[in-house]
């Protein structure tokens, strides 16, 4: 079932957002200052979604990441959607 999950995907982390987001977010939606100052917090303890809050100096963005496998059990476990 591991075909389901595209080629390079990888769930993000408090570590490997702000570079992801610099490269993406459009300028009227960047938290404000430079990424490696931003303050990321993992918030929420879903199974199916990685939730991040990302301040920065101006304005403060919450970032949701779907999982292609149920997060109780991790990637190994077999339980794709």
């Amino acid at each position: 079932m591991t075909d389901s999950i595209p080629s390079g995907y990888k769930p993000l982390t408090c570590d490997t957002l702000p570079g992801y987001l610099s490269s993406r977010l459009t300028p009227s939606c960047e938290p404000g200052g430079l990424p490696e100052e931003w303050k990321v917090s993992e918030v929420g303890d879903g199974n199916l979604n990685m939730v991040f809050i990302v301040e920065g100096t101006h304005k403060t963005i919450i970032v949701k990441q779907a999982l292609p496998w149920l997060r109780a059990g991790g990637e190994s476990d077999g339980l794709y959607l």
